[in-house]
């Protein structure tokens, strides 16, 4: 598992990726390609610039 306050992940591509298990508080996710990626047990809380077209891209959402 991954922590990663605070990162700075402005244009990162995580085309498909399983990042499962991954804590990105307050990450700042500008631009980041996240078309089929499968979020599941991830952490956002509080990530910033995360937009809904970003998220329409999702393979899989968090379960809360």
């Amino acid at each position: 598992m991954g922590y990663f306050q605070c990162a700075n992940l402005t244009e990162a591509s995580l085309i498909e990726a399983s990042p499962q298990g991954q804590i990105l508080i307050k990450a700042n996710l500008a631009w980041v390609n996240l078309h089929g990626v499968d979020l599941k047990g991830d952490n956002f809380r509080k990530a910033h610039y995360l937009t809904f077209d970003q998220l329409s891209k999702v393979k899989i959402l968090p379960v809360r």
